[in-house]
């Protein structure tokens, strides 16, 4: 989570529940760890209009490839967490 405030900067986020990134007032994503199982939900926010989806899709995966990236560079956990949901990482991305 402390990757993704050093990445974004403070501006820019609210760390209330989880790592909350804004783009504009309405458009956001929100990184939430579990904090029972080793892994993050994410969820994004934007306002109606032309484009939404794809907005949704590049920011969840700008997002989510971040994460991966820390994961990859950080070495990946030797105990197999359990996955909920699409936005959980492959096994051989999961940080420690």
């Amino acid at each position: 989570m402390r990757h993704l405030v050093e990445v974004y900067g403070r501006d820019r986020l609210e760390l209330l529940d989880g790592v909350k990134i804004f783009h504009d007032d309405e458009d956001w994503v929100l990184v939430l760890p579990d904090a029972s199982e080793p892994l993050v939900r994410i969820f994004a926010n934007v306002g109606d209009g032309k484009g939404a989806e794809t907005w949704v899709e590049q920011n969840l995966n700008e997002v989510r490839s971040r994460i991966e990236s820390f994961c990859q560079i950080h070495g990946a956990s030797k105990k197999k967490p359990k996955t909920s949901g699409k936005a959980a990482l492959p096994e051989s991305r999961r940080c420690k």
